[in-house]
C-alpha cells in the first residue's frame, strides 16, 4: 500500500480509495443498460488492502430546447459486499454478478 496515502487516510479521511482499473462492459441483453463502467478500487484504510468495485451507467438527460447535449455517469446498483483481495478478483465478482442478472 502507498505509505503516503495510508498516512493521509489515517490523518483526515473517513474513506480514501484509489482507482486501480476501469473497464466498460457493453452487454448483449437489450434490457440491460449499456455501457456499464466498472471501477475497481483499493481502500487505503487498515493494514491490508481491500478491493471493491463500483458500477456506473451512462445517463443522457433530456435536452432542453437550444441547450447542449451531454451525458453523465451515474451510480448503478451492485452489491456492496463485492470485495476481494485483488483488483482482478474484484472485477471477476462484479462481472459474475452482471452475468447472473442479465443472462
Amino acid at each position: 500500500m502507498n505509505s503516503y496515502l495510508a498516512e493521509v487516510a489515517k490523518t483526515f479521511c473517513s474513506e480514501l480509495y484509489s482507482v486501480e482499473k476501469v473497464i466498460e462492459v457493453w452487454l448483449k441483453n437489450q434490457s440491460a443498460p449499456s455501457p456499464i463502467r466498472l471501477e475497481a478500487m483499493v481502500s487505503h484504510h487498515g493494514d491490508m488492502p481491500t478491493y471493491e468495485v463500483r458500477a456506473y451507467v451512462r445517463w443522457k438527460p433530456p435536452q432542453p430546447s437550444g441547450g447542449m447535449i451531454g451525458n453523465a455517469w451515474v451510480a448503478y446498483d451492485i452489491p456492496a459486499i463485492l470485495t476481494a483481495d485483488s483488483v482482478d478478483a474484484a472485477l471477476r465478482q462484479a462481472l459474475s454478478f452482471l452475468w447472473d442478472r442479465f443472462r
